[in-house]
């Protein structure tokens, strides 16, 4: 599925300007009575969590909505390409999930799977969607219903298209996705594909926080890793008694320290590091560094390489180790402390028993407390404490 790119990149204080909008907005909201209000009240959740929501964006979909119902509604047909029981699709094809991280329920469930992932820009496939007068009923639905939200009908009416699309070609019992609770057409999606004999499901892909941009959201099924994921969910009136808890297999006990390890830490940088906070994560590394504590930084698969933090860290002593090179479980094996600011590898080292030092050097700690971060309780200390323990 397409999704709304939420989660953009947010400086902890417009993270908690933001927090403070939904908690005053949230109050004059009443209790959603079906999936179309779900979808305009998660859209308002995303509306606060993110700024992409332009006028001139708003306008566009106002004239393209009935544009593209004229292009859906032409008679060609979609071909029929295979049959799978469950197809897998994501909004980003690094999230897509793999076949070890399916929950078992499903793999028990479901005989086959397919990956789907379309690389084209949607506006140059919207020529080759299709969709039925059902789904085309439900999106003018929300256009009545909601007339001055023209960007929740289009999205929807966008997505359905793309639902129908998958439907057509592979006949499934299942639609899998991951990171889709960010996606206010969601429930209504979900909505769809249960007219259409199919389930909508999905499954967590990383670490969440208490964030407006999931609220409301819906699913035929949903798995969470743990039951903090769906406690943060229902602080977000996201209603989910349906949940099914799994453990994927980045959270399973697979490796160990390593009895020499090269770094004393190492930093796992995020995809929404500025180079203005890598340069103070540099210079809190660097005191440990120039007391002879060997350290290293991780390049996120999604944000700087190694060859963008080459002048960074040049002199320093400091490492640099591309995601490429190492995996996970290699990489956190090979330090003493795993650090970082909010990242799944925290999870993943304490599933594998590994001590976690939570970053309030560069990154202001109230915000992920009142996020509810679920590793600030799990951390052998912060990072701000582990230079008062070792340097001198």
């Amino acid at each position: 599925m397409t999704g709304n790119d939420l989660g953009a990149i947010m400086t902890d204080q417009e993270m908690s300007d933001a927090l403070d909008v939904w908690e005053k907005k949230k109050e004059s909201f009443s209790v959603p009575q079906n999936d179309i209000e779900r979808v305009r009240l998660h859209y308002e959740g995303v509306a606060v969590w993110s700024n992409k929501h332009l006028t001139v964006t708003k306008i566009l979909s106002f004239f393209m909505f009935p544009i593209t119902i004229l292009l859906f509604l032409r008679r060609k047909q979609i071909p029929f390409q295979k049959k799978a029981d469950a197809v897998i699709t994501c909004p980003n094809k690094s999230f897509l999930l793999k076949n070890e991280d399916i929950p078992d329920q499903l793999t028990e469930r479901y005989a086959s799977f397919e990956h789907v992932f379309e690389d084209r820009p949607l506006k140059n496939r919207i020529f080759q969607l299709r969709l039925d007068k059902k789904g085309i009923a439900l999106a003018l639905r929300i256009a009545f219903k909601y007339p001055f939200k023209p960007l929740i009908y289009y999205s929807v009416l966008l997505h359905l298209a793309q639902v129908y699309t998958i439907i057509q070609k592979y006949g499934p019992k299942a639609i899998i996705t991951t990171q889709t609770e960010q996606d206010y057409t969601s429930s209504v999606v979900t909505q769809y594909c249960e007219m259409m004999g199919v389930k909508y499901i999905c499954v967590q892909h990383g670490e969440y926080c208490y964030n407006p941009s999931m609220a409301y959201v819906r699913f035929s099924e949903y798995y969470a890793w743990n039951k903090e994921t769906v406690e943060i969910l229902e602080l977000t009136n996201t209603k989910i008694p349906y949940a099914n808890i799994y453990t994927p297999s980045r959270l399973r006990k697979t490796c160990q320290k390593y009895p020499e390890r090269s770094y004393f830490l190492k930093y796992y940088l995020s995809s929404s590091d500025d180079m203005e906070e890598i340069g103070k994560i540099r210079d809190a590394l660097a005191k440990f560094a120039s007391q002879g504590f060997a350290c290293a930084v991780r390049c996120h698969p999604r944000g700087y390489t190694g060859r963008d933090l080459e002048k960074v860290f040049s002199n320093t002593g400091i490492a640099v180790e591309e995601s490429r090179d190492k995996s996970i479980a290699a990489s956190i094996s090979d330090c003493d402390y795993v650090v970082a600011y909010r990242s799944t590898v925290l999870s993943e080292a304490v599933a594998n028993e590994m001590p976690i030092v939570i970053d309030d050097i560069t990154h202001d700690i109230k915000i992920l407390q009142r996020v509810h971060d679920i590793n600030l309780s799990r951390a052998d200390c912060l990072l701000s404490e582990l230079m008062d323990r070792v340097l001198r």
